[in-house]
């Protein structure tokens, strides 16, 4: 289970994803990709939508995010053999501030338990 912001014209204001989140009853990698390229995604379930600690309810699955070191390629290797969801950012190959462009991506592994 995952939860996903079905707000799509504010993608990249972080200001606008506090709340609104609804969850999504699928560990299906495809399902979640495909989620993934169309909204900002959580692996974390939210009472109510809200995205706070305390609304915590559930997490089968754990996001992390890359803004710089391994490659793509790399990471995409290291995670091969496990259940897992590779989805670039909107800064992906693209200057950052003061950064120069690179692979920026976040990464989805299906927890065990």
């Amino acid at each position: 289970m995952i939860s996903y912001n079905p707000d799509q014209k504010n993608i990249g204001n972080k200001l606008c994803y506090a709340y609104g989140f609804r969850a999504i009853d699928t560990d299906d990698p495809h399902r979640i990709a495909k989620a993934k390229a169309n909204f900002v995604l959580s692996p974390i379930v939210f009472q109510n939508g809200r995205r706070l600690k305390v609304k915590f309810i559930s997490a089968n699955w754990i996001g992390i995010d890359f803004d710089a070191g391994p490659s793509l390629e790399e990471i995409t290797k290291t995670f091969c053999d496990v259940v897992h969801v590779i989805g670039t950012s909107k800064s992906h190959q693209k200057n950052k501030g003061i950064y120069p462009p690179c692979d920026r991506f976040h990464v989805f592994l299906k927890l065990s338990e």
